[in-house]
Protein backbone atom coordinates (compact mmCIF):
# COMPACT_ATOMS: atom_id res chain seq x y z
CA UNK A 1 0.00 0.00 0.00
CA UNK A 2 1.52 3.44 -0.42
CA UNK A 3 -1.11 6.84 -0.97
CA UNK A 4 -3.89 4.74 -0.54
CA UNK A 5 -3.70 2.43 -3.41
CA UNK A 6 -2.68 -1.02 -3.68
CA UNK A 7 -0.28 -2.22 -6.13
CA UNK A 8 0.06 -5.47 -7.68
CA UNK A 9 0.77 -7.64 -10.56
CA UNK A 10 -0.26 -10.92 -12.47
CA UNK A 11 1.46 -13.71 -13.92
CA UNK A 12 2.47 -14.30 -16.96
CA UNK A 13 1.67 -10.45 -17.79
CA UNK A 14 3.40 -8.42 -15.41
CA UNK A 15 1.48 -5.77 -15.96
CA UNK A 16 0.93 -3.51 -12.90
CA UNK A 17 -2.28 -2.95 -11.87
CA UNK A 18 -3.67 -0.62 -8.47
CA UNK A 19 -6.91 -0.33 -7.15
CA UNK A 20 -7.49 2.02 -4.18
CA UNK A 21 -7.77 0.99 -0.25
CA UNK A 22 -8.98 2.96 2.97
CA UNK A 23 -9.22 2.42 6.34
CA UNK A 24 -13.23 2.55 5.81
CA UNK A 25 -13.04 -1.04 3.57
CA UNK A 26 -12.07 -2.60 6.43
CA UNK A 27 -14.00 -3.11 9.89
CA UNK A 28 -13.40 -3.78 13.52
CA UNK A 29 -13.57 -7.54 14.51
CA UNK A 30 -13.82 -8.39 18.68
CA UNK A 31 -11.02 -10.73 18.21
CA UNK A 32 -7.68 -10.86 16.99
CA UNK A 33 -6.37 -12.29 13.58
CA UNK A 34 -2.95 -13.65 14.89
CA UNK A 35 -1.51 -14.53 18.14
CA UNK A 36 1.71 -13.12 18.88
CA UNK A 37 4.44 -15.33 19.14
CA UNK A 38 6.59 -15.69 22.54
CA UNK A 39 10.27 -13.95 21.69
CA UNK A 40 12.50 -16.80 24.26
CA UNK A 41 12.48 -19.80 23.37
CA UNK A 42 12.85 -21.75 26.74
CA UNK A 43 14.09 -25.25 25.16
CA UNK A 44 17.63 -23.68 23.71
CA UNK A 45 18.12 -22.05 27.43
CA UNK A 46 17.60 -24.66 28.94
CA UNK A 47 19.96 -27.42 26.83
CA UNK A 48 22.75 -24.58 26.72
CA UNK A 49 22.42 -24.54 30.68
CA UNK A 50 22.28 -28.22 30.83
CA UNK A 51 25.34 -28.68 28.09
CA UNK A 52 26.96 -25.81 29.97
CA UNK A 53 26.71 -27.33 33.62
CA UNK A 54 28.03 -31.04 32.10
CA UNK A 55 30.77 -29.55 29.76
CA UNK A 56 31.97 -27.80 33.18
CA UNK A 57 31.50 -31.72 35.34
CA UNK A 58 33.38 -33.16 32.56
CA UNK A 59 36.31 -30.61 32.05
CA UNK A 60 36.46 -30.30 36.10
CA UNK A 61 36.56 -33.91 36.76
CA UNK A 62 39.40 -34.61 34.54
CA UNK A 63 41.57 -31.69 35.19
CA UNK A 64 41.31 -32.98 39.50
CA UNK A 65 42.22 -36.15 38.06
CA UNK A 66 45.62 -34.73 36.31
CA UNK A 67 46.08 -33.07 39.69
CA UNK A 68 45.81 -35.83 41.97
CA UNK A 69 47.72 -38.59 39.59
CA UNK A 70 50.12 -35.37 40.01
CA UNK A 71 50.23 -34.87 43.81
CA UNK A 72 50.40 -38.79 44.42
CA UNK A 73 53.33 -39.20 42.16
Amino acid sequence: EKNGKIYFTNYPEYEVKTFPISMKDFTLEPYRIFEPVSEINYFFIIFGSLFLVFTSLIVFYYLNKKIFKKIIA
